[in-house]
């Protein structure tokens, strides 16, 4: 019988321009009281080769992989490369981390009890979660932010297309998933129609709805994730040159 806590997991997270966001992403992953197994840390722009480590050096652990790719890129393509990255491992199940968001220590888990208590893992076509009812926060220019509860089920850029064509779940801020649905993301990603998208979540929100795998959404009795709201999507900004 397949148990979820003897499975390999594996993070996953493009970073771009955002040494203090990556800094502090790598610490909530060290402090996870379920540690991954791996993490693939793909550092995407035109100034990739040069980029500056020293804010991270020292938190950097043998199971962290910092890779350098010196090309811009949209979020659908990084996350896409740093998934393909990670499955070259025997990882078995798919954590996709942001740099910029909020990971309780008990996010992977609490995760992982949730994809064990409803047999998701024993899921022959595989299987996709999205967590609901967790926090949002709006970040301010002074690094104060607002607060909230937040149900994460409708909305999240939705357009009235897509509302016709059934998709209530928006775009996720969280996806974990197994290694058949990695593979699937992987291979239709760089296709038409899916890679005339440029975010990574309305790719792969299409791609399995129209492979029939249901995203579940789950909810945790306590919140363990906060979605951070800040001024752009900063994972695919360029710096603005003097």
């Amino acid at each position: 019988m397949i148990t979820v806590s003897g499975m390999k997991i594996g993070c996953f997270t493009p970073v771009k321009d955002r040494e203090l966001y990556l800094r502090s992403c790598l610490m909530q992953m060290m402090l996870q009281t379920r540690l991954p197994d791996a993490h693939i840390v793909l550092i995407n722009g035109e100034n990739a080769a040069s980029y500056d480590l020293r804010a991270v050096a020292d938190l950097i652990e043998p199971w962290m992989s910092l890779v350098p790719i010196a090309r811009s890129m949209t979020t659908r393509e990084a996350y896409t490369l740093a998934l393909e990255l990670l499955l070259q491992s025997d990882v078995e199940i798919f954590f996709k981390i942001d740099s910029d968001d909020i990971y309780c220590r008990n996010y992977i888990e609490v995760i992982l009890e949730q994809i064990a208590s409803r047999g998701l893992h024993e899921r022959q076509q595989g299987f996709c979660l999205n967590l609901v009812d967790q926090l949002w926060l709006n970040a301010s220019p002074d690094g104060s932010a607002t607060i909230r509860d937040y149900t994460f089920r409708t909305g999240l850029g939705i357009s009235k297309e897509e509302e016709a064509r059934g998709i209530r779940v928006g775009a996720p801020p969280t996806f974990v998933f197994d290694r058949p649905v990695a593979e699937l993301l992987v291979r239709h990603a760089r296709r038409d129609p899916y890679s005339r998208e440029r975010f990574e979540d309305r790719a792969w929100r299409n791609i399995l709805r129209e492979h029939e795998i249901l995203i579940e959404l789950v909810g945790t009795p306590n919140p363990v994730f906060g979605y951070l709201r800040h001024s752009g999507n900063i994972s695919t900004l360029k710096k603005k040159t003097p």
